[in-house]
């Protein structure tokens, strides 16, 4: 009777894969509602497959096979094999012009250098990325031109761009890199359109030229004073460790290695280097804010549209140029009597503020000194008299004496020296500026007189121009000129000419717009 029933079991329509399936899935639903057992899908999961066992073993078991269970996301992403075949073709051709280029290919989209083995793995991610979000889009990619036209590129980039957080995001500006060097030296695009790529992919929010906030995290705790000087005295402890063992006739290399290696960087870390020239860290890009970079010997340029080529900032210009123009700024533009008249005023009208919160932070501190003076005398002159005894009498004491220590050096760091700005304060800054100037041209004391520039120099702003000109913007600290006009050695780094509680940073601004002829793209 059973067999009987089985066997029509086999022929009955209900019995059809996905039936069983779906009954399946509704004993899961049961088992997670109903009852406590530990791995309701581990359970389910294991059903088709001893299912599918039981159909080979016996005859009676129906022949109906069951697919595998998975509870797995569904991927994101199309795999390599999963792309077209054409595309795949397209791709392929790319990544070998890129990984063997002809040394005798004279157009002028060829590329020069092969790509390293890890490079071209990232591009070919890239790729593969790319075509699977279009396809599953419902775009038609056969070819690695659909991946560049404009609109598809946008649609990629946005993409990518949101799932960052809108945020910066290194992969995504390199994402932008590689499709635009597939359209620059594989789809036969037009300049044109690579040049309309790199614009679109300009509007990606630049990486912050900073530390990682893991890195941040790390520095912070050197703020200690405590591990700062264990980080100091490490390499002399591993080296008694090292010494000591040595007696007994054993040898730490690997410690010693260590020693010495902390030894050299820390010493390499707080060895200060000066800066050689006057732009370095303080020039930037108008476009994108990166900062600016040396192309060759004598040229500077945008770091982030050389070497990502997500700016469209292409222009370079000569570093002696814009050095000699920066010099002539500070000299002529920045220190104009009408911004000298304005800047005197709002010292004048800050230090007299300072001076009012000084006097009545002053007086505060005074009349608190007097009443912690009677109270002192009042606790010694019971303690004689007996009338207060006990350990209670002598932490009382030194709390006041404590406090009344801090309430006389306060007192005197509030500093009354009379400050005085140079009357004629522009033409002694003109006359140092154009010594500096003549202090440059000499090897000998070139490293001197551009730090003291450099501290004038706030920051250089370059960009393009509609008419292929290039246009300077030079932002300056007035503070810092008052400190060089008022300081009396013409040749010294620029320090101490006004008290630190009024030097305030007032940032002026000079521009000039340069011919073509001046820059080179």
């Amino acid at each position: 009777m059973r067999r009987r029933e089985s066997r029509s079991a086999k022929s009955s329509p209900s019995a059809g894969p996905d039936a069983l399936i779906a009954l399946v899935l509704r004993f899961l639903t049961w088992l997670e509602a109903k009852t406590l057992y530990p791995k309701p899908r581990d359970l389910v999961r294991r059903i088709p497959n001893v299912w599918n066992e039981a159909s080979t073993k016996f005859n009676f078991w129906p022949t109906t096979k069951l697919t595998t269970i998975s509870f797995k996301t569904p991927p994101k992403h199309l795999k390599w094999s999963e792309l077209s075949p054409s595309f795949q073709q397209d791709a392929d051709a790319y990544l070998a012009l890129r990984a063997n280029p002809d040394l005798f290919d004279e157009r002028p989209e060829a590329p020069k250098r092969p790509l390293a083995a890890t490079t071209l793995g990232q591009q070919r991610e890239h790729l593969r990325l790319a075509a699977s979000f279009l396809a599953r889009d419902g775009e038609a990619v056969t070819s690695l031109a659909d991946l560049v036209r404009p609109e598809s590129f946008k649609k990629v980039l946005r993409y990518y761009h949101n799932q960052a957080n809108r945020e910066p995001n290194a992969f995504v500006i390199v994402l932008a890199k590689t499709l635009i060097q597939v359209a620059q030296y594989h789809t036969g695009t037009t300049s044109k359109e690579v040049q309309e790529l790199k614009r679109l992919a300009g509007n990606l929010p630049a990486l912050p030229f900073d530390l990682t906030p893991k890195n941040k995290a790390l520095l912070r705790q050197l703020e200690s004073d405590r591990l700062r000087a264990k980080l100091y005295f490490l390499p002399e402890q591993l080296m008694g460790e090292v010494a000591k063992d040595l007696e007994e006739g054993r040898v730490r290399f690997v410690e010693a290695q260590v020693a010495i290696a902390i030894d050299i960087l820390l010493a390499k870390f707080w060895t200060r280097r000066r800066p050689q020239h006057l732009l370095t860290g303080k020039a930037v890009c108008g476009i994108c804010g990166g900062p600016a970079a040396p192309i060759g010997k004598d040229y500077i340029a945008c770091s982030t549209a050389r070497r990502q080529g997500t700016c469209t900032n292409r222009a370079s210009i000569r570093r002696a140029e814009i050095e000699r123009w920066i010099v002539e700024a500070l000299r002529h533009q920045l220190m104009a009597p009408e911004l000298v008249r304005e800047f005197i005023r709002t010292f004048n009208d800050e230090v007299n503020r300072t001076r009012r919160d000084c006097g009545h932070r002053r007086d505060g501190l005074q009349r608190e000194q007097k009443s912690l003076e009677r109270r002192i005398d009042t606790l010694l002159e019971a303690f004689v008299s007996g009338a207060l005894k006990g350990a209670s009498v002598q932490t009382k004491l030194e709390a006041l004496e404590g406090r009344q220590a801090e309430v006389a050096k306060e007192l005197a760091n509030l500093s009354e020296e009379p400050v005085r700005l140079h009357p004629n304060l522009a033409a002694l800054y003109r006359q140092k500026v154009a010594a500096l100037q003549d202090l440059m041209d000499s090897d000998a004391t070139r490293t001197e007189a551009v730090e003291i520039i450099r501290s004038l120099v706030e920051q250089v702003i370059f960009r393009p121009t509609a008419e292929a000109g290039l246009e300077i913007e030079l932002v300056g600290d007035i503070a810092g000129m008052v400190h060089l006009a008022q300081n009396s050695n013409e040749n010294s780094p620029v320090s101490g000419a006004v008290h630190d509680q009024f030097a305030r940073s007032v940032k002026v601004v000079a521009g000039v717009g340069f011919e073509p002829t001046t820059f080179r793209l």
